[in-house]
């Protein structure tokens, strides 16, 4: 979604797929994503999911592709959809961006309930 001064990604249900780096050429840098990355399961269940459900690891990679400036980490520790534990994806995202060499503030996790406003600089460079 974009606006006069923002884009915004939701990804929903999705696994990772080439797509990421498709729309992040088209239509990135963005400012904002909210992407999924739990109920992934682990090994065992991993190829039933891996299709609708992103790991941590895969989250960040899709990060990247969009070319996000910030994003938010969503469709996890809610209902005990798969194996692993309800808060093991904020744990793995956490690796995962260290791994990449990304800030820990450029994809967030928020405790259940907190909101945040993030402040975005238009295309004039004012803050908005």
């Amino acid at each position: 979604s974009t606006t006069e001064s923002a884009s915004y990604f939701f990804g929903g249900d999705t696994g990772y797929c080439s797509m990421f780096s498709k729309a992040g050429d088209l239509y990135g840098p963005l400012h904002l994503s909210a992407i999924p990355m739990g109920a992934y399961g682990h090994e065992s269940e991993a190829w039933f999911h891996q299709t609708n459900h992103m790991n941590p690891e895969e989250a960040v990679l899709c990060h990247m592709d969009l070319k996000s400036k910030y994003s938010i980490g969503i469709h996890w520790g809610t209902f005990q959809l798969t194996a692993e534990d309800l808060m093991e994806p904020p744990k793995r995202l956490k690796a995962a961006l260290l791994d990449k060499g990304l800030a820990e503030d450029s994809f967030i996790v928020l405790d259940h309930g907190e909101s945040r406003t993030f402040l975005f600089e238009n295309k004039e460079n004012k803050a908005m």
